[in-house]
């Protein structure tokens, strides 16, 4: 999942609260945020990893592989046809 941890009415922290307390407890949950201060909210909230935006598609692609991989899920890729 990738959590906005800055959403409207239910920010990304109480949701990622909500998903570890359901049947998807254990699913990977990596933050989005575009603010330095919420960055060290993420881990303590149940998110797996977190990443600041703007962030490039090589930076997305590699927070995606290493969270996958802790988490030990196996991943499949494709490279992007040009």
């Amino acid at each position: 999942i990738l959590m906005d941890c800055e959403m409207p009415v239910m920010d990304g922290f109480m949701t990622t609260k909500l998903v570890r307390s359901s049947a998807f407890r254990d699913i990977p949950i990596i933050g989005i945020t575009a603010t330095l201060m919420d960055v060290d909210k993420c881990l303590p909230a149940g998110m797996n990893s977190r990443l600041i935006k703007p962030c490039t598609h090589q930076q997305l692609q590699k927070m995606i592989e290493c969270t996958m991989l802790r988490a030990k899920i196996p991943l499949k890729l494709s490279k992007p046809s040009d």
